[in-house]
């Protein structure tokens, strides 16, 4: 049985979704990647029982972040959401987010954001 959490990344953005797909698969985690919203409620709704955590960009094109995490609460309630955005704004936190992950990140920044929503299952840096 494989214990690595599989975390979710949606962001239209290629390079800043694979820049952080590369962190997250560094700090042990397993990545999905989703492009846009419609590209992530397909893999909700076909691997969602694998799917421990979601990494959501908040502005992009189709299914906006804000609407896209509404309905993710909707097929899982109770899964760890964090919401990265260039453009935080003080809104945010009433989106039904556990965290909030401002752009440009560093490593540190997206290991202590996941060890905050992650909490067990969250992984430790690796040496």
């Amino acid at each position: 049985m494989n214990d690595t959490p599989t975390l979710l990344v949606i962001d239209d953005d290629d390079s800043v979704r694979k820049a952080l797909a590369r962190t997250l698969e560094r700090l042990d985690y397993q990545v999905v990647e989703a492009e846009d919203g419609e590209q992530a409620l397909d893999l909700l709704n076909d691997i969602q029982a694998n799917i421990n955590g979601v990494i959501v960009d908040r502005i992009m094109p189709g299914i906006a972040g804000s609407d896209l995490i509404d309905r993710i609460r909707i097929l899982q309630p109770d899964i760890p959401i964090v919401l990265t955005t260039g453009l935080p704004s003080q809104a945010d936190a009433a989106l039904g987010i556990n965290a909030l992950l401002p752009k440009p990140w560093r490593v540190s920044d997206v290991q202590r954001t996941l060890q905050l929503v992650m909490g067990a299952e969250a992984q430790a840096e690796p040496a």
